[in-house]
C-alpha cells in the first residue's frame, strides 16, 4: 500500500523485510503524481471476472474493522447490491490515516472504489466525507478528472461495466462509524443506528479498499498483509506507520515510532481509538491483531508517566457525551454520568467505594446500549482498572494525583 507525505513519517515494512529495517523511521518524500494510469483497474476490467477478483479476495485475510467476514466474502454475498460506499470522513480522534490517504492518493481511492463496485456488481460507488477542509471539492476534482479520461461513467474502457462516484460532505459526527447511523444521515435523517431495513448497500473504510485494491492486483501474501497505525502522544516520531499484522505494541513504538519522547517512561496506550482498549505497560510484547489485543480503527495513543490516567479517562468520557446522538438511555445517560463521576474524582469528590459503582454502570452501557458507538464508550476506563485501579484509588481516598495533572483537593460530593 503506496502511502507518502512529505510531512508524515512512515515505515514501509514490506520493503523492511526484504532488504532489512535499519532502526530509524524512513521518511518518504514522494507524493502521487497528478494524473493516476489506473493500470489495475484496466487490468480488472480486461481479464478478471467478478468470481475470480472476490476469490482473491477472500484468500487474504482482510476484513473490515470489527468485522468476521473477509471484504471478499462481503463481495461474493452482496452481488448486485446496487451502492458500494467508502466511509473515508475519519471523525476519530487520533486516527489520521484517513485525512493522509485523501491528501496523497485520491485517484488510488477512486481506482479502489471502481474494483470493488466491479467485483460486487454495483453501479454507484459514494465516498462519505467531512464537510469541512476543502476535501469534498479536491476529491470531486479528481472524480471529474477520471471521468474525463473514461475510467468512471457508461461502459468503462469498452468493458461494459457502467459505475459512477459521487461525494456526499456532512457533520454526522463520530456516530456515523455506525453504519447504520451512516446510511440515515445518507439519506437526509438524523445519524441515529436504526435496524436494518432490506439489503444495507456495502460500506469499507478507505483503508480496506486500498488493501483489497493491492490484494487484486497482487495476490493474497503474508508480506502484504499489513495494517495502517496513526501513532500520536508520548513518541518521539509520531505519524502514519505501515506494520505486518500482528506486530507488537513494542515494535510500532520502539522501533517504528522511534520508543518515548523526552526520555520518558511508557505508561499505558490507547489502543483502537477512544472506544478501544487501554493497554498497560505489562502489555508491550501483545500482538496487534484480532485475537490479542484488537487494534480496531489503528490509533494508538502512546501515555508517558506523567500522564495521569483519571484525567485521559476523563477527556475520554468528555468526548463521548458530546458524540451521543441520544436514541438510548444508557448511552444519553450513561456517557454523561460517567463524565460528571470522573470530573469529580479529579476534583476530590468522592471517595473508594465509588469505583464499584461506576464500574457497574460501565457494564451496564457495554451490555445494553443500542449501538457499538455506546457500548464502547466505557471501553477504556473499564480496561484501565486492571492496570490501574491503584491510581484510581489515590484520587478517591488520598485525595491526590501521583502524576500531580489532577491535584484534586479533598472535597465531598
Amino acid at each position: 500500500m503506496a502511502v507518502t507525505r512529505r510531512e508524515v513519517r512512515l515505515c514501509n515494512c514490506r520493503e523492511s523485510i526484504t532488504t532489512g529495517y535499519s532502526g530509524a523511521p524512513v521518511i518518504l518524500r514522494h507524493a502521487e503524481t497528478p494524473v493516476f494510469n489506473f493500470d489495475t483497474l484496466k487490468r480488472v476490467l480486461e481479464s478478471a471476472d467478478r468470481t475470480v477478483i472476490c476469490r482473491a479476495a477472500c484468500q487474504s485475510a482482510l476484513t473490515e474493522r470489527g468485522g468476521s467476514s473477509s471484504v471478499g466474502e462481503v463481495w461474493q454475498a452482496a452481488q448486485a447490491a446496487g451502492t458500494v460506499i467508502c466511509n473515508a470522513a475519519g471523525f476519530e480522534p487520533g486516527c489520521f490515516k484517513e485525512r493522509v490517504l485523501l491528501e496523497t492518493s485520491p485517484f488510488r481511492l477512486i481506482e479502489a472504489l471502481a474494483i470493488a463496485g466491479y467485483a460486487a456488481d454495483a453501479r454507484e460507488g459514494i465516498i462519505f466525507l467531512p464537510q469541512q477542509g476543502g476535501m469534498p471539492e479536491r476529491i470531486q476534482s479528481v472524480i471529474a478528472e477520471a471521468q474525463k479520461e473514461g475510467f468512471l461513467g457508461r461502459n468503462i474502457q469498452n468493458s461494459g461495466f457502467n459505475f459512477n462516484i459521487r461525494v456526499f460532505a456532512g457533520t454526522g459526527g463520530y456516530i456515523c462509524r455506525e453504519e447504520s447511523a451512516l446510511r440515515q444521515l445518507m439519506q437526509g435523517s438524523r445519524a441515529e443506528p436504526m435496524p436494518e431495513n432490506g439489503e444495507p448497500p456495502i460500506i469499507h473504510t478507505i483503508e480496506a479498499l486500498f488493501q483489497a485494491a493491492e490484494i487484486v492486483e497482487n495476490g493474497a501474501s503474508p508480506e502484504r498483509d499489513t495494517r495502517l497505525f496513526s501513532v500520536s502522544g508520548d513518541v518521539l516520531y509520531p505519524g502514519l506507520y505501515e506494520a505486518p499484522y500482528g506486530s507488537t505494541l513494542r515494535e510500532l513504538i520502539f522501533r517504528f515510532a522511534g520508543g518515548m519522547a523526552d526520555g520518558g517512561r511508557l505508561k499505558a496506550a490507547l489502543v483502537g481509538g477512544p472506544g478501544g482498549i487501554c493497554a498497560g505497560a505489562p502489555d508491550i510484547d501483545r500482538r496487534l491483531e484480532s485475537k490479542d489485543l484488537p487494534p480496531g480503527s489503528g490509533a494508538i495513543t502512546v501515555l508517558s508517566q506523567s500522564r495521569c490516567m483519571v484525567d485521559t479517562v476523563q477527556g475520554i468520557a468528555a468526548f463521548f457525551k458530546d458524540e451521543s446522538c441520544g436514541l438510548c438511555t444508557p448511552c444519553r445517560v450513561g456517557t454523561k454520568r460517567l463524565h460528571e463521576v470522573l470530573s469529580w474524582w479529579k476534583s476530590g469528590a468522592g471517595d473508594a467505594a465509588d469505583l464499584k459503582l461506576v464500574q457497574g454502570l460501565g457494564e451496564v452501557m457495554q451490555d445494553t446500549c443500542g449501538c457499538s458507538v455506546g457500548r464502547s464508550a466505557a471501553n477504556i476506563f473499564m480496561t484501565s482498572l486492571g492496570h490501574f485501579y491503584n491510581e484510581y484509588q489515590m484520587h478517591l481516598a488520598q485525595k491526590s494525583c501521583p502524576a500531580n495533572v489532577c491535584r484534586p483537593e479533598s472535597k465531598e460530593i
